[in-house]
């Protein structure tokens, strides 16, 4: 099990609408993560290397003590995600 903190400089994200108009929203989150993947420690998947099982699966968790997208406040948001890969998880050979 990995935990990480979680600090992003502010950050844009770039969409454009029908008429072709790029529009940028500002985002910034502060928080946790903790990880944990079927991998030996340090998951060699997420470092160009073959997993160590063929295939890795992972859960993924974030809390965000603060932040926000846009006009919306991320403070509190905790989300929790499930993976899993059929190889490497960048793709490696």
């Amino acid at each position: 099990i990995t935990t990480n903190t979680v600090a992003s400089v502010p950050n844009q994200t770039c969409l454009y609408n029908e008429q072709g108009t790029q529009i940028t929203t500002p985002w910034e989150i502060h928080g946790y993560k903790l990880a944990n993947c079927n991998c030996d420690t340090g998951c060699p998947c997420q470092f160009m290397s073959l997993p160590t099982k063929g295939s890795c699966e992972a859960a993924v968790m974030f809390i965000f003590n603060s932040g926000h997208y846009g006009r919306v406040d991320l403070a509190g948001t905790k989300v929790a995600q499930v993976y899993q890969w059929p190889g490497a998880v960048l793709g490696a050979a």
